[in-house]
């Protein structure tokens, strides 16, 4: 916790040197649900699933430089309809310059670029551990409509769980994008590091998008994939559906297949409404289902 206090510490005096301009705005969202989970014997009901307020503060400096941060406080779902105690969801600083960005601070992981699914809440899985942290210094590359590469550490100095994280992505041609991940997680201290590994590729125009993603633990041999699409019905209403299966190595367990499909009605910008059935091939399972809308600012 020192050493990332220190690079706190080092970045936040560099933000205060040569400022000459700055933007600092209000973010949010609240989402509400009404749904039942893809389990047997389970009950309808209202969900305030989360609710977050962030303030994102910018600020250029006479180098050129772009020294920014990032504060998100909210709640989320917890239990039947209760919401957890707030807590500090997110809160990081950083430095830009020439499409390069550095952030400390408790954020995600480059493995959290990862994906293509389309769910609203009835996900496929994939092989990946934990894709945020409290304590992560993370530096992101990108070229416009062409390439982005990101790596993450994670530094616990406890017994807290670590990583270490590489995502990258490649524009093929102005329609394809190919990704890929590695991470390497300790659950905690004591634990052995388990190495994961992740490809997608996704074809995407103005009207649809399809795509597919593969995750393989190479400990525990473990492996998961998912395909995806989704089509712009109109120029405000979006349907998706996607199919996943998990792999499991051990004897004695099952393949475990998911799927889902879903519409999203775009009443503004910052605000949508969606319904989503799906669920899973595990022994008490059933058709689970939400209907919720989102509004963010």
């Amino acid at each position: 916790m020192k050493k990332l206090a220190i690079a706190i510490t080092s970045i936040s005096a560099l933000m205060a040197t040569g400022v000459y301009a700055d933007d600092a705005n209000v973010s949010g969202d609240v989402k509400v649900s009404y749904g039942k989970a893809a389990v047997e014997d389970t009950d309808a009901s209202f969900n305030v699933e989360s609710v977050t307020v962030g303030v994102n503060p910018s600020y250029e400096t006479e180098s050129g430089i772009t020294a920014f941060g990032s504060a998100e406080l909210g709640f989320e779902q917890a239990a039947e309809s209760a919401l957890a105690p707030l807590n500090l969801k997110s809160a990081f600083v950083g430095l830009g310059y020439m499409g390069t960005e550095l952030t400390v601070g408790k954020q995600s992981y480059a493995s959290d670029e990862f994906g293509i699914g389309k769910d609203k809440a009835f996900g496929a899985g994939n092989q990946l551990a934990s894709t945020s942290g409290d304590e992560v210094v993370k530096v992101a590359y990108s070229i416009e409509d062409s390439v982005k590469v990101v790596a993450s550490v994670d530094l616990s100095e406890s017994e807290d769980e670590s990583a270490i994280d590489v995502y990258g992505e490649y524009t093929v041609m102005d329609n394809i994008t190919v990704a890929g991940t590695v991470q390497s997680h300790k659950a905690n201290a004591d634990a052995d590091a388990l190495m994961n590994v992740g490809v997608s590729g996704q074809y995407k125009t103005d009207a649809y998008a399809a795509g597919a993603e593969f995750t393989y633990n190479l400990d525990s041999e473990d492996m998961a994939y998912e395909v995806a699409a989704s089509y712009n019905v109109l120029d405000n209403v979006t349907v998706a559906a996607g199919l996943g299966q998990t792999i499991y190595k051990a004897e004695g367990m099952d393949t475990l297949t998911a799927y889902y499909a879903n519409a999203e009605y775009k009443v503004h910008e910052n605000a949508s409404a969606y319904a989503e059935v799906g669920s899973t091939s595990a022994d008490n399972a059933e058709l689970g289902y939400t209907v919720g809308m989102k509004v963010s600012f």
